[in-house]
């Protein structure tokens, strides 16, 4: 993929998650059901496009005020965690060896 259809894939990901999980209105909204998938999926397809083609600042941007605003999330802690640790994980076999421990974590 070109890398305007790499920032429109994720300008249209971050719209998503903005929709979804803004400050609900309502208890139990659909943004509670459905945050922990669509933040997986965000997540996973920014490091992919990281990848291939570099988001530039103002995406990044974007996603820092985004984030900000989803706190009130605690999926977004816990999978925000987990992409942390999996790259961690991904840097020490890396740097080290395949071998080395792997830590554990727990949401």
């Amino acid at each position: 993929m070109s890398h305007e259809t790499w920032e429109s894939l994720l300008v249209f990901l971050l719209a998503i998650n903005e929709e979804l999980l803004a400050t609900p209105t309502i208890k139990d909204d659909v943004g509670d059901q459905l945050c922990e998938r669509v933040l997986s999926v965000l997540f996973e397809v920014w490091l992919v496009a990281c990848a291939k083609s570099f988001p530039g600042p103002p995406l990044w941007r974007t996603l820092r005020e985004m984030a900000i605003t989803w706190r009130h999330r605690t999926a977004l802690i816990s999978t925000w965690a987990r992409v942390c640790l999996a790259l961690t994980h991904r840097l020490i076999a890396f740097v080290y060896s395949p071998s080395f421990p792997k830590h554990q974590f727990w949401c």
